[in-house]
């Protein structure tokens, strides 16, 4: 079966679907049938997401980005749509903006509802354009507006049900919230946090704190995006390529299934800012297979050695010097 379908925002086509997927209409089956369903979109969906890396991993635990949200709504017909983004002001002072989207079927019925807000006062987003915070709000309302009527569906692929985007805002005292990077403070069996820098041996906890001397969050994104633009021809994911660059510079790897943050925080724990041009310059010459450079340039080949004069031949006996001649 093949099926396109056309909304507000472009076009989709979902082909190839077994047709009791492609019309599944989870709200008004029998339950024995509406799990079915489910279940059948869960089995073609996990393999996507897994493949696609459309998920971040928060403490342990595995939360859909909103294109892995918006994915699922595509095969059973919702889509979200907009309505508002709306700037909040305190005392005449611009600190975020606020963003309504619903979840529509394709018939216009409304299926789900949520408000998503982005705030300066987060960390992440103090210094961020202004278009940039009302995307992220309207990205928080969109992929909470599809979990509420598909939350189940990501949870029976294997996933959690609450998005990415909504989970970094849990408080680490909820129960599905995020398991903290660092141990908390006063808990019984966790030391203290250290100070010394982090470790440069892969696979342990994301950094928190950046060395001195060491490039910061903007620079390695530039790094990360360097990288995702080098492999886009060759089809390799940008990770892929910066795993091969860290490998070629003895560098640590990143982190067992990072998303894009954790890359970050890991690339300003290891890089030195000394070395950041040279980084970038090889990322963009990266070919896959490449034999493994040195990020620094290259030591110039030694000159050849001038091949020895020929000792002078004579034919015949030099003459003595005169005894007034002798030049010692």
């Amino acid at each position: 079966m093949k099926e396109t379908a056309v909304n507000e925002t472009g076009l989709t086509v979902i082909e190839d679907v077994p047709s009791e997927v492609a019309t599944a209409d989870l709200l008004g089956s029998s339950p024995r049938e509406r799990i079915a369903q489910a279940s059948a979109v869960a089995e073609i969906l996990a393999p996507v997401i897994r493949e696609q890396r459309l998920y971040a991993m928060i403490g342990r635990k595995e939360y859909v980005t909103f294109e892995g949200w918006t994915l699922l709504g595509s095969l059973l017909g919702v889509f979200p749509v907009t309505e508002s983004v709306a700037e909040i002001e305190r005392d005449g002072v611009l600190v975020g903006f606020t963003a309504r989207v619903v979840a529509k079927t394709l018939g216009g019925q409304v299926v789900g509802a949520a408000v998503g807000r982005c705030m300066r006062s987060e960390e992440r987003w103090a210094n961020a354009e202004e278009h940039a915070l009302a995307s992220m709000a309207a990205t928080r309302a969109g992929s909470k507006a599809l979990r509420m009527p598909l939350g189940f569906v990501m949870k029976i692929a294997g996933y959690q049900a609450t998005p990415s985007e909504e989970a970094e805002l849990i408080p680490a005292t909820t129960g599905d919230a995020p398991t903290p990077a660092h141990p908390v403070a006063g808990a019984p069996s966790s030391p203290p946090p250290s100070p010394a820098p982090p470790s440069r041996s892969g696979g342990g906890q994301t950094p928190a704190l950046k060395r001195p001397g060491t490039i910061n969050m903007k620079q390695a994104g530039l790094l990360l995006a360097t990288a995702r633009e080098a492999g886009d021809p060759h089809g390799v994911h940008g990770f892929e390529v910066m795993s091969s660059v860290l490998k070629a510079g003895k560098l640590a790897q990143l982190p067992d299934r990072a998303n894009g943050e954790e890359a970050k925080a890991h690339l300003v724990s290891l890089i030195a800012f000394d070395r950041m041009d040279a980084m970038l310059e090889f990322i963009k010459r990266w070919q896959p297979r490449q034999p493994a450079l040195a990020l620094a340039e290259p030591m110039p080949e030694p000159p050849m050695p001038e091949p020895p004069m020929p000792e002078p031949q004579f034919t015949t006996a030099m003459p003595p010097y005169p005894h007034d001649e002798v030049p010692f």
